[in-house]
């Protein structure tokens, strides 16, 4: 899993997001109950994945994609949420807000999201 990661992550950087988006699915299918809903059971690996898949929205200008994922990742229950993926994951939604001009929720999100870097 965690090498997966890693190469969606190169890929990224590299501009490949065919890669990243074919990575992202595994990743994500990795992760799914047998009926296709999200295990709860393994959302610290769900929020990784919602990471990279909210990094590659904001590659490629994806709103509508990303106002759809990002809900998820607040409400997910990670065993151990790693401060650094909340981080970037609030400083994406910040981005996100900000394009929308709602400078408050803008506001927040950031001030959250440089809060996990700490």
């Amino acid at each position: 899993f965690n090498t997966y990661v890693k190469y969606g992550k190169a890929y990224l950087s590299m501009g490949d997001y065919g890669q990243v988006n074919r990575i992202v699915r595994e990743l994500h299918k990795s992760c799914q109950l047998s009926n296709g809903s999200d295990d709860p059971t393994k959302g610290t690996y769900l929020l990784e994945v919602y990471a990279l898949e909210i990094q590659l929205c904001t590659a490629t200008k994806n709103n509508s994609r990303m106002k759809a994922i990002y809900p998820k990742t607040l409400n997910l229950n990670a065993a151990v949420a790693d401060p650094r993926i909340m981080g970037g994951i609030r400083e994406e939604g910040g981005k996100m807000y900000m394009g929308e001009q709602k400078w408050n929720e803008a506001y927040n999100e950031f001030y959250e999201g440089f809060r996990g870097y700490q």
